[in-house]
């Protein structure tokens, strides 16, 4: 994958094919799901963008706050 993640942001998973495609851990060791990464997203908790390489679409975050 070469596409530029954001400044401040790491890569958390990816969707490709439509699979998801997790990349990181939550503290208490489960893979970060899609719907969990949109929960936060709508609770404000994380920042996400969407960065297309090709014909994935790698989801990039960042804590708020």
């Amino acid at each position: 994958m070469s596409a530029a993640i954001p400044a401040g942001y790491r890569k958390v998973g990816a969707l490709k094919g439509g699979h998801w495609f997790p990349m990181v851990k939550t503290r208490s060791g489960e893979h970060v799901s899609q719907q969990m990464l949109n929960t936060w997203r709508s609770l404000r908790k994380w920042d996400v963008k969407i960065v297309n390489d090709g014909d994935t679409a790698i989801y990039c975050a960042k804590r708020i706050g």
